[in-house]
């Protein structure tokens, strides 16, 4: 039989989710714990299937239970829930990580699906899938003040959170942004928890998501062979110019089409594909991807996409402007983004659903666009 275990400090609270639980899915055992401590003592006696845990609780809270799950019982599917998080906060936690997080009071419909899901098909939110970036989004949520020691492969690195805000790190000779970006790097490591931040002075003056972006390029760079980096290498901003408007007219008269864009860009470590695509013609001027997406069919449909709805937009208000389109299927997203300050251009961007999600695309959307100086100098046909 499946046994939950339900973690709640709120006796009451507890009850009313067990019988909630016990009364939508019968089949289910609903054991409950006060705290982590007897969590940790019920889980190290018997075989439990999923964990439902509140983050603020006293003695030992949701965040360092979650800790000593990842060392202990990493293939154990977990919940949390938190009277403090916003829509915002909770959108971030999921760009970063798998695990799910309810907002009291919760909708126990949607919990007992959740958990159904997850008990059937072993979906994504489960410990072994929750990385160091999305714990420290939990962090970061409950405002706590802490010092995390993390462990990976021999490698100990140390982050000093201060009302949820990463303020300094250490590693090896390491101290700062440099040594945060490196524990960011660790897949599946151990973390141990002090409710104490001695750090005073604030090194860190980065957001969590330039963090966890820069420790992905650097993940992404580590993983390519020689090979992959070649096909990656930028070219200079002479090669990466668009096509004259000769050659793009040429293209959709129909007569012999310029040759398609080389590889210009580099791919975001959560893209399938991007390009820079002239919103007229839907000729791909800059482009990077991976595998065999059919890049320029995609772009040229998504550039009809485009044409449409800012045709759409400009007949309800000609001052309305479109801002980005998403089309999604059940496998896989294309983020479709004008750039407001080059007119007629638009970035393109594909991305596998089931591996990442639209607030991780569209920061990687973000840093690729940093990088785009020459877009800047492109003339205006």
């Amino acid at each position: 039989m499946t046994k939950i275990l339900i973690v709640e400090d709120d006796a009451s609270q507890a009850r009313l989710l067990a019988r909630a639980i016990s009364v939508r899915r019968p089949e289910y055992t609903v054991i409950t714990a006060p705290n982590g401590e007897d969590a940790t003592r019920l889980l190290s006696e018997e075989e439990v299937d999923l964990v439902l845990t509140d983050l603020q609780m006293p003695g030992m809270n949701g965040l360092e239970l979650l800790a000593w799950l990842l060392q202990n019982r990493p293939n154990l599917p977990v919940f949390t829930m938190t009277a403090y998080g916003t829509a915002e906060t909770l959108a971030q936690l999921g760009s970063y990580g798998s695990i799910e997080c309810f907002v009291k009071p919760v909708d126990i419909g949607r919990v007992v699906e959740h958990m159904s899901d997850s008990l059937s098909q072993s979906i994504r939110g489960h410990v072994q899938n929750l990385s160091l970036a999305s714990f420290l989004q939990l962090v970061e949520m409950e405002r706590k003040t802490c010092t995390l020691k993390i462990e990976h492969q021999g490698n100990r690195g140390t982050l000093y959170v201060r009302k949820g805000v990463l303020i300094d790190a250490r590693c090896g000779d390491a101290s700062g942004e440099d040594a945060a970006i490196t524990i960011l790097t660790w897949e599946g490591p151990s973390i141990a928890i002090s409710g104490t931040c001695l750090v005073q002075h604030q090194a860190i003056d980065k957001p969590f998501s330039f963090l966890i972006l820069e420790a992905m390029r650097l993940q992404d760079e580590s993983a390519r062979t020689p090979a992959d980096t070649a096909v990656a290498e930028p070219e200079s901003e002479l090669q990466a110019a668009p096509a004259s408007k000769e050659a793009t007219r040429s293209q959709v008269n129909g007569s012999t089409p310029p040759a398609p864009a080389r590889a210009l860009l580099d791919v975001p470590p959560s893209a399938l594909a991007v390009a820079v695509v002239d919103t007229d013609t839907g000729v791909v001027m800059a482009r990077g991807q991976r595998g065999g997406v059919p890049l320029e069919e995609l772009a040229s449909m998504a550039a009809e996409l485009l044409r449409h709805e800012l045709l759409a937009v400009s007949l309800l208000d000609e001052s309305e402007r479109v801002r980005e389109l998403v089309v999604a299927s059940k496998r896989c997203c294309e983020l479709i983004r004008p750039l407001l300050d080059v007119p007629g251009v638009f970035l393109f961007m594909i991305f596998d659903s089931a591996e990442t999600n639209l607030v991780m695309a569209r920061l990687e959307l973000e840093r690729l666009l940093s990088t785009l100086s020459w877009l800047s100098r492109r003339p205006v046909w």
